[in-house]
């Protein structure tokens, strides 16, 4: 009979990451209330493989192993709030916030083709405005609006036989939630929520994505300008 061979493809890598963080709260009045917190952040990249082959027995996979990089991520990151309480159990605030996620080397799909370039650290600036507490006797209320600031973010593609991370440039995501907890009695309590979400990559001119073949044979890989257009996982806003 015929026989049919799947291609497997995988990766992986291995970091060493070492972190501090300390943060102050002081209470300017009884009712206003200010907090600063800073993270220091160190990553090293130790190891990354990746391994691709047939399932035939007979043919075994390619491994690369790339040890010792001294690529490294450092940053130092902070976040900021200050709340002012209505009353003992309202409040309302606005906080600031930074996140942060390492760049990383990767390693070539097979020992045929050159590594993939190495991929940006990643970083995020959050803002948020909101309100918290009680509205009524058993009834809680949390509103919230924020606004993200997100550059180099890594993104997967499949570049086929293979894939490989790369950097979209910035994006930016703007929402609210709405979120209400009612205790009806001491043994039922009803909770609802609503979230509204819209992201725009504002920089990403070169896009994977997978586009219908004209010949009818699946999908093609291309390169295109997301600028506002689309999504991150890449369907057409």
């Amino acid at each position: 009979g015929d026989t049919c061979y799947t291609f497997g493809d995988r990766g992986w890598s291995k970091k060493r990451s070492y972190a501090g963080y300390a943060q102050l709260t002081y209470d300017i009045t009884p009712k206003l209330t200010i907090s600063y917190g800073g993270r220091y952040i160190y990553e090293k990249a130790l190891q990354a493989q990746s391994e691709n082959g047939f399932d035939n027995p007979s043919l075994e996979p390619v491994v690369v192993d790339v040890a010792g990089w001294r690529t490294t991520g450092k940053k130092y990151i902070s976040n900021a709030s200050i709340r002012y309480a209505i009353n003992p159990t309202s409040n309302v605030y606005f906080s600031f916030s930074q996140g942060f996620k390492s760049g990383l080397e990767q390693a070539p799909p097979n020992i045929f083709v050159a590594s993939p370039p190495p991929v940006k650290p990643e970083s995020l600036n959050a803002y948020e405005i909101g309100y918290k507490g009680r509205v009524a006797p058993g009834v809680s209320l949390e509103v919230s609006a924020f606004h993200y600031d997100w550059k180099n973010i890594q993104v997967f593609a499949y570049i086929p036989p293979s894939g490989e991370f790369q950097n979209a440039a910035k994006a930016r995501i703007n929402g609210g939630e709405i979120d209400l907890n009612w205790r009806v009695t001491p043994d039922f309590t009803a909770t609802g929520g609503f979230t509204y979400l819209d992201g725009k990559y504002v920089s990403f001119k070169k896009a994977g994505v997978y586009l219908t073949d004209p010949e009818g044979f699946g999908n093609d890989f291309d390169e295109v300008d997301a600028n506002g257009g689309f999504s991150r996982e890449g369907i057409a806003a």
